[in-house]
């Protein structure tokens, strides 16, 4: 068990230390310089076939690394798996798509795995460093290179429950975490050519549906949908068929939006001419 003290404010350094047990290694940094610099640190001190990670706050289930090691054992082709979560106070479950075909497609919306989860070989970890100039989202970035060098996978079960807070680097650096995430989204979706034909801005907007989306955009979006379509049909770098899906599932849910929003603006002005008139 490998704990890195990130220059820890609280007490779990004492709590750490009172446990008696060989097997714990204990590395106190004596400056802050961030948890990718952590994350990578502990993947030098590792000596295992396998690398699991978790934050200090959350909570493995016992079954946890019996479950991961199995599989991983069993599917040699396999690199990383993560698992399901439950989140802490909110008693609700959620997880990622299980299998690779999925995940590969996922990671060009999303990531595909709750980071807390994963299991690891260490040996593609040590040829694959976690890279801090995309801190906070250094994890979405690893997963974007790894998919192309083996296959992924999520297990079906719930293993750690997550804890969710406002403190934490998500809510903390979110501004500067959607636009690395979109960086990520973007080295996905370019194998597909699809800087090639709109904007950033444009694909951007394709991407993250907001209130203020106009008609143009989104006559804009159904194009880089279809041109994502027409242009993986040729050069097959995702399953034909799951992404088809997966672009149908995007149309709708962008169309949906914003025939919402739009009904929402017509009920809007027809009550505020409504009180124009006097019976």
């Amino acid at each position: 068990l490998i704990i890195i003290d990130d220059c820890s404010t609280d007490s779990t350094l004492s709590i750490v230390k009172s446990y008696e047990d060989s097997r714990i290694k204990i590395v106190e940094k004596e400056q802050n310089t961030g948890y990718t610099n952590s994350l990578n640190n502990a993947i030098l001190i590792a000596k295992g076939k396998y690398i699991a990670r978790m934050d200090g706050d959350d909570i493995s289930m016992p079954e946890r690394f019996e479950q991961q090691l199995q599989f991983l054992e069993n599917n040699p082709e396999i690199i990383l798996c993560g698992t399901g979560v439950e989140i802490i106070g909110e008693n609700r479950i959620s997880k990622y798509p299980l299998n690779h075909e999925m995940i590969k497609i996922q990671l060009c919306y999303n990531a595909s795995f709750y980071h807390p989860t994963i299991m690891i070989r260490r040996l593609v970890l040590l040829e694959n460093n976690y890279n801090k100039e995309f801190e906070p989202a250094e994890d979405y970035e690893l997963w974007t290179r790894l998919v192309h060098i083996g296959k992924l996978a999520n297990l079906d079960e719930v293993l750690l429950q997550y804890r969710i807070h406002q403190s934490q680097t998500s809510n903390v650096r979110k501004q500067e975490q959607e636009n690395y995430i979109f960086n990520c989204q973007i080295q996905m979706l370019d194998r597909l050519n699809i800087s090639v034909f709109f904007s950033l801005h444009q694909i951007k907007k394709a991407l993250n549906f907001s209130v203020d989306t106009s008609f143009e955009e989104v006559k804009t979006t159904l194009q880089i949908f279809d041109r994502l379509l027409k242009t993986n049909n040729k050069l097959q770098v995702f399953n034909k068929d799951l992404f088809e899906i997966s672009i149908e599932n995007k149309k709708i849910f962008f169309l949906r939006n914003y025939l919402y929003k739009s009904n929402r603006k017509l009920i809007v002005n027809f009550f505020q001419l409504l009180s124009l008139i006097s019976f």
